[in-house]
């Protein structure tokens, strides 16, 4: 037991070392990830849902990549030290382990349209630790999001952008339309 402790002490050493705040991502393709409990079979219609936001940055040609795939916390913790995706969006039971001041780009112009009840899930202290930001938004029941593709997730859907994601602006306006 006590040899199967420090290995795994050890790898997470060296992922944390290896972790950076410069991401990997594609600086010609938005690649937004869902780790949801959203039917894979759906894949097409959310990519579709999303290209009708962005008409305008696909026009002038930025590419588009959306994954869904079935939540899954080691998933999402190799996905958020890769640095690849701009985008998430995750099941409700996700939101703990990416709530990081880190990795998120702050959401704050969104802070008054999060209902007060459950606008604390979505927040935590950044990183100096002076302040508490918004780092994650609701999809739920009410939003736009919600109102157009009709999903249901038990634990709630949130979603947010990748802090070194090079399509910040892209990844607002998807926010601004989902809320």
């Amino acid at each position: 037991m006590r040899k199967f402790i420090v290995v795994i002490m050890v790898s997470l050493t060296l992922v944390g070392c290896n972790y950076s705040g410069e991401g990997k991502h594609d600086p010609e393709t938005l690649q937004v990830l869902f780790l949801t409990s959203i039917p894979l079979e759906y894949s097409e219609t959310v990519e579709d849902y999303i290209r009708d936001i962005l008409v305008d940055e696909i026009d002038d040609g930025l590419n588009l990549e959306v994954t869904l795939a079935m939540p899954n916390f080691d998933r999402l913790t190799i996905e958020v030290m890769n640095r690849e995706a701009d985008m998430f969006i995750i099941d409700g039971w996700l939101i703990p382990p990416l709530l990081d001041p880190l990795g998120l780009t702050v959401l704050d112009q969104f802070y008054e349209q999060i209902d007060p009840e459950v606008r604390a899930t979505y927040m935590t202290e950044n990183e100096a630790g002076t302040d508490e930001h918004l780092y994650l938004v609701p999809l739920n029941e009410g939003s736009a999001f919600h109102e157009y593709t009709g999903f249901i997730v038990e634990s709630g859907l949130a979603a947010g952008i990748v802090s070194s994601s090079p399509h910040q602006d892209a990844a607002f306006k998807l926010i601004e339309e989902w809320l």
